[in-house]
């Protein structure tokens, strides 16, 4: 148990060390190999999660177990919309066009009302500006709806739980995932279905 924490520990250390570098792939766009998604069909509210982002999120993304290694919520629909997401330099707003970036993403909808999806949007807008949270590296994990500091599937989760609609597909405590929500969970919870996938 004890070299369990150290060793997590570390990795907090090396993702912080990491990101502490002034990389330019961190300011704005992803920088993936490219998909075709029909990012035209986004909604406002739905779920966009994505794998091969080249940057932190791969990495941190990474270590959570799953598919998936990214998610932000829309803000907009269309394919000049935009959405929110929890970035390693914190929440923040960006072009739903950068999804075109990455190696493969999914568009998720949430089978709620437009009113929880508004306002699960507005939670998410509500928090930018906010820190990462890396705390989720450490066990058990810091899945919250009330936290100063988000990752980028917490803040989706959070957005719609505070509004009655939760979307972890293991929620509570999971050997797998501890008390956190991977990306992937969000793609597999029952309250979640594929409008479409990048080739």
């Amino acid at each position: 148990m004890k070299s369990l924490k150290l060793v997590q520990l570390a990795v907090v250390v090396c993702v912080a060390l990491f990101i502490s570098i002034d990389m330019p792939a961190l300011v704005e766009n992803y920088q993936g190999d490219g998909n075709r998604l029909n990012i035209s069909l986004v909604q406002k509210g739905d779920v966009i999660i994505m794998k091969g982002c080249k940057k932190m999120a791969d990495l941190i993304g990474g270590l959570f177990p799953g598919y998936w290694h990214h998610a932000a919520i829309a803000e907009s629909a269309g394919y000049y919309g935009t959405m929110i997401e929890a970035w390693t330099n914190g929440v923040r707003r960006l072009d739903t066009r950068s999804t075109l970036t990455v190696d493969e993403a999914t568009i998720e909808r949430v089978n709620t009302s437009s009113t929880v999806k508004n306002n699960a949007v507005n939670f998410a807008i509500g928090k930018i500006g906010k820190a990462y949270d890396y705390g989720w590296l450490l066990w058990p994990g810091t899945k919250s709806t009330s936290g100063s500091n988000w990752y980028c599937s917490e803040l989706v989760w959070a957005g719609y739980k505070v509004n009655g609609v939760d979307i972890d597909a293991n929620p509570g405590y999971h050997w797998l995932f501890w008390n956190n929500v991977a990306p992937g969970e969000l793609a597999d919870d029952g309250n979640t279905y594929q409008i479409t996938r990048s080739n």
